[in-house]
């Protein structure tokens, strides 16, 4: 089972009601170790599971790593989880106390075969190398703890799982940046991977916009491309449905004069899709690899549920675990309802997280996949390379 710890009891009652709605089983801690946890921790902890370490041993490494590695060597504990959410823009001072306090836990992991992830309690929460939220950890342990895998797929599993980055060398860091390709990077490599993306362009001023979606036809959507351009909807960098020349031009001119674009961006014109939006993400951020796949659009809103699928997985795995989804009947046209290209979609997802291991990424998210009756197509595309896991651990300290 897995083991939770942390600095807050908060952090620890919430991650045992998250883990009990996954379905992810908690370990249960042997008398031996809970006597041995209580000789270690201060007075006022109580040994368990979650374990709040408390704020008491905060910033003390070697503390913080006995502990830790107490709990990773209980014979019940398959995964062992530290729960942390640093706050941004820290002063380097307070990033080197909450980096200290991490690195005891990988410091203690590392004396053990005991596998760890960092997490934080909410998406989008620092430091980068954490999973993003305790649900998405909890949800990649449930994948593999219901139903038990076989033999053959666990050692594929394990094959293709591998650490989401290195342990620096350097105390005084915070925390490794990923790298997010450009749009038109990550869509160029989709396509060699075998990835369908929409027929389109590049283009670098308003004149070559509207020359590209001459060439490919309208309707057509116009967005801003540049490395580490994820949320380019936030900015207003994204025109749908232009279906002239001149709705072209108006949302290029417009799009280019944005302040908020980072030097060198250019636009983006591809052909608009129409078709159930999918989300599918292939991540490496939980025990293993993983895709995530879910409805998108108004679906998403409805029904806010996804599918975690264990990596490396065919298409008929994907298959099996997209019936797992509420609503994946609108895929699949039951009661006479029009059927959408489920076939290509499970090829796709199934690509997508071949490319994930093959290629080291860090996140390869395509958020929508536009399906219609004939093909899965990615209509947006997110490729994250694989930041460096900074836990403050010198290198000859970390242990085999």
């Amino acid at each position: 089972g897995a083991a939770v710890l942390t600095c807050s009891g908060g952090d620890a009652t919430l991650a045992a009601d998250i883990a009990d709605d996954a379905g992810a089983h908690l370990a249960n801690l042997e008398p031996a170790t809970l006597d041995s946890l209580a000789a270690l921790l201060p007075e006022t902890a109580t040994p368990g599971n979650p374990l709040d370490h408390t704020n008491l041993v905060w910033a003390d490494t070697e503390a913080v790593a006995g502990i830790t590695e107490l709990v990773a060597r209980d014979p019940n504990v398959g995964h062992v989880i530290y729960v942390q959410d640093q706050p941004e823009a820290l002063p380097a001072a307070a990033a080197e106390e909450w980096v200290a306090t991490r690195a005891g836990a990988v410091l203690g992991v590392s004396r053990t075969d005991t596998s760890a992830m960092l997490a934080s309690t909410m998406p989008g929460q620092t430091p980068d190398s954490a999973v993003s939220g305790l649900s998405a950890a909890f949800a990649a342990i449930a994948a593999l703890q219901h139903p038990a895998p076989s033999a053959h797929r666990l050692i594929d599993i394990a094959a293709a799982a591998r650490p989401i980055g290195v342990i620096s060398t350097d105390r005084a860091q915070s925390g490794g940046s990923a790298i997010s390709l450009s749009e038109a990077e990550a869509k160029a490599i989709l396509h060699e991977a075998g990835v369908r993306v929409p027929v389109g362009g590049l283009a670098a001023t308003v004149d070559d916009a509207a020359d590209v979606a001459a060439n490919i036809g309208f309707p057509v959507v116009v967005k801003a491309c540049a490395p580490g351009l994820d949320h380019k909807s936030d900015l207003g960098a994204v025109a749908v449905g232009l279906a002239d020349e001149a709705a072209v031009r108006d949302a290029a001119a417009r799009i280019l004069a944005l302040d908020a674009l980072p030097p060198g961006a250019c636009l983006l014109v591809e052909q608009l899709l129409s078709g159930v939006e999918v989300l599918v993400s292939a991540t490496r951020t939980g025990v293993v690899p993983a895709l995530v796949i879910g409805l998108g659009g108004v679906w998403a809103e409805a029904l806010g549920e996804v599918v975690v699928i264990p990596l490396p997985a065919d298409a008929e795995r994907v298959r099996e675990g997209l019936h797992q989804v509420r609503g994946s009947a609108v895929l699949r046209g039951d009661r006479g309802q029009r059927a959408y290209a489920v076939n290509a979609l499970c090829e796709l997802a199934s690509n997508v997280g071949r490319l994930l291991i093959d290629s080291g990424a860090a996140l390869i998210e395509l958020n929508p996949v536009i399906v219609s009756s004939e093909e899965a197509i990615a209509a947006d595309a997110v490729i994250v390379k694989q930041p460096t896991f900074t836990a403050g651990v010198d290198a000859d300290e970390a242990g085999p």
